[in-house]
């Protein structure tokens, strides 16, 4: 999603450097006295900076809003890795507990159980 807004904007640009060369190609081109083409490229000079600075601004804003988002992201994301971790743990922990209740009431080992399943799948 974020590519289609950056092929947007990048788009948006060229539309506007486009313009702005076609623009200044008019006025080089036209049938009119050095003077007014200067007073017309001074013109057009001043409206091109006023133009930059807002796409500047705009520019600016939507990557505040983007890097606000991401750290939400970030966040949202350490907490759910925070709940997956003590999670894994608790996993871990009633494991052993079992583990170690089994043993008590004789039951086998694992490591024997694993070994019983290696054999099996070479068997096979």
């Amino acid at each position: 999603m974020s590519d289609e807004k950056n092929n947007g904007i990048i788009f948006l640009a060229g539309v506007g450097i486009g313009a702005l060369i076609g623009a200044a190609v008019a006025l080089l081109t036209a049938p009119q006295s050095g003077k007014e083409t200067r007073e017309d490229l001074m013109a057009f000079a001043a409206e091109s900076k006023d133009k930059a600075q807002e796409l500047a601004a705009a520019a600016a804003e939507k990557a505040q809003e983007y890097a606000s988002i991401a750290e939400e992201y970030a966040a949202i994301a350490k907490e759910r890795s925070a709940e997956a971790i003590e999670s894994g743990k608790k996993f871990i922990a009633n494991a052993k507990a079992g583990l170690k209740a089994d043993a008590a009431d004789g039951a086998e080992p694992v490591s024997a159980v694993n070994e019983e399943m290696a054999e099996a799948e070479t068997e096979a």
